[in-house]
């Protein structure tokens, strides 16, 4: 990955993005970064804004790895499977409880 590279990848399901490019920093020369951000504002931030404008941190995480690792099969393999999951997941799943009608039912009585 030469330094001017840049790879940009938006995750619908996870409502992500990704930005994946080489540092240039002098003393990180030697280093890609990995920064993961929301995509778009959860619907609470919106509803929730006063001013009519977001306060919207970015990017989310960040990570920055060294170069030498974009030559390494096993975490390219790594990271390509991760990806590829990530993109058909839905993080739904995980935020909506699971709530079956016989526990609504219980709870009600």
């Amino acid at each position: 990955m030469k330094p001017s590279d840049l790879i940009i990848l938006h995750i619908p399901t996870q409502n992500a993005g990704v930005f994946v490019h080489r540092l240039t920093e002098p003393h990180l020369v030697d280093q890609v970064l990995f920064e993961f951000f929301e995509a778009s504002p959860k619907r609470e931030a919106v509803l929730g804004a006063k001013s009519g404008a977001i306060n919207w941190n970015f990017p989310g995480t960040a990570v920055h790895l060294p170069c030498s690792l974009l030559n390494d099969s096993d975490f390219i393999e790594s990271l390509a499977t991760f990806l590829e999951q990530a993109s058909v997941e839905s993080t739904k799943k995980l935020s909506e409880p699971d709530v079956s009608q016989h526990a609504i039912q219980h709870l009600d009585a």
